[in-house]
């Protein structure tokens, strides 16, 4: 058991440094931002805590070697530049005095004092000057506040504190949970719009790197939500489906758990080297897979930068569910409403709509000219309509003797004409049975009596529609 749980802690240890080892390789010194990509806070120790194990074990030259390569690092890592740098240049001072290069012990005790002289660090320089004359550097310990407490009370100290940071979690999540409901109500937003804005809220309050959201249907998928970070294939989207529908739960777990390799089929498709933890919530509907979210945290390569979060762990799958499920039952409203207003529209639409010809109807005419004029008074300009009215003669013959398919199709084909006619000067109507309208906006008694024969003959070169019937 010992010996697995080493092996376990070993492998973990090995999984964070191959991420850090990987990215010096593609690491552009003038180029990036250190504060956020760098590593140098961790290679500053790596390679001084070597550099001390070597001067200890009487290797002074490779103990130089090695604090040359920890200054490289601790110029250019910012975090703890004040605490190592008059480490470093003491330790390299001592190698120097162990080797009888005077001259250069001296100079990194005097560069050690400028900075000491800069910030004020008083014990440092008394330390630092008396190094200069002894060549050992021996700084007045300090008294620490809690050598007065005991081991109990510290740690009671620290489970009140472990207390209050909960309770702080618990406060935050609170707040954002009525947040969230405020996201989530509806009023005019779109699908589109509540999804991207629930989304970026989710992501900035949880700290996530990642966030993918996809719904999937019977023979197709659809990523409603990517921060654009992982590029889904096709065939790593039917990976997902195929994993969850089988296993039928989702998944947490991080780099350092023990049954992260589990996972590896699903977190190759999202970089299982620089995955730092991964929270996966699907969702069924009939036992079927519905729609899938995907959370991840990335490894730092810096872990001074400001954030809080790195391991994502049950507690916050469980919350993730229950917000998620919120966010797709107000998406579900939405499309609720949807289909509502368009089963709507498309009763109002019959309602001034003749079905058969697609004109307007009677209702339709009055709606349509009450339009006009308000539009036209709305502008404050005239308006003038020109209203031709339209009986076919024997239409009761077509249908008695063809019977009222055919009359339906001479029905179908006088409305067409009459729309060629008006073109784009009006609107044509049917008004009743076998009754139709022409209405012509601003057109004088000659345009509208030249309509009127233009759409006659048209009619009477039909020859009574017999090559249509």
């Amino acid at each position: 058991s010992y010996e697995y749980d080493n092996i376990f802690y070993l492998n973990t240890n090995r999984k964070f440094l191959e991420h850090i080892i990987n990215n010096r390789t593609y690491r552009d010194e003038d180029k990036i931002n250190r504060l956020f990509t760098g590593n140098d806070d961790e290679l500053f120790l790596h390679y001084f805590v070597k550099g001390l194990l070597e001067e200890r074990n009487g290797q002074y030259e490779q103990a130089l070697g090695y604090y040359k390569l920890s200054e490289k690092h601790c110029f250019i890592s910012t975090g703890n530049f004040f605490f190592s740098f008059v480490q470093l240049r003491v330790a390299m001072a001592g190698v120097y005095y162990k080797l009888g290069e005077e001259s250069n012990a001296l100079k990194m005790i005097d560069e050690a004092y400028a900075y000491a002289e800069e910030k004020d660090y008083q014990d440092q320089m008394i330390a630092l000057t008396n190094m200069k004359k002894s060549g050992v550097y021996v700084q007045d310990s300090m008294d620490l506040p809690l050598k007065n407490h005991t081991l109990e009370e510290i740690d009671e100290l620290i489970e009140k504190g472990s207390v209050y940071t909960q309770y702080q979690d618990m406060k935050n999540q609170i707040e954002f949970i009525s947040i969230w409901q405020n996201i989530l109500e509806i009023n005019d937003k779109t699908k589109e719009e509540l999804i991207q804005t629930a989304a970026n809220s989710f992501m900035l309050n949880f700290n996530l790197d990642s966030c993918i959201f996809i719904k999937f249907y019977e023979d197709s998928a659809n990523i409603l939500f990517s921060d654009g970070s992982v590029d889904l294939t096709n065939r790593d989207i039917d990976i997902l489906r195929d994993y969850f529908e089988k296993s039928k739960a989702g998944f947490v777990t991080a780099k350092i758990d023990k049954n992260y390799d589990d996972y590896k089929k699903i977190l190759d498709i999202f970089g299982m080297d620089v995955l730092c933890s991964i929270v996966c919530n699907p969702f069924f509907e009939n036992e079927k897979l519905d729609s899938l979210f995907i959370s991840c945290i990335y490894m730092k390569t810096n872990w001074s930068i400001e954030s809080y979060r790195y391991l994502l762990n049950e507690n916050e799958a469980t919350i993730f569910n229950l917000l998620l499920r919120q966010l797709l039952l107000a998406i579900d409203k939405i499309e609720n409403m949807n289909k509502i207003k368009q089963i709507n529209d498309a009763l109002k639409a019959s309602s001034y709509t003749d079905y058969l010809t697609g004109l307007k109807n009677r209702n339709g005419f009055y709606e349509k000219v009450h339009k006009c004029i308000e539009d036209s008074k709305a502008a404050g300009e005239s308006l003038s309509l020109a209203i031709l009215y339209i009986d076919l003669d024997n239409f009761k013959y077509y249908n008695d003797t063809f019977g009222h398919d055919v009359g339906d199709l001479v029905l179908k084909e006088i409305a067409q004409i009459l729309k060629e006619s008006v073109g784009e000067n009006g609107f044509a109507i049917r008004y009743g049975g076998d009754e139709f309208l022409i209405v012509l906006l601003n057109s004088n008694k000659e345009e509208a009596m030249a309509t009127a024969k233009m759409t006659l003959d048209t009619i009477l070169l039909k020859n009574g529609f017999v090559s249509e019937i």
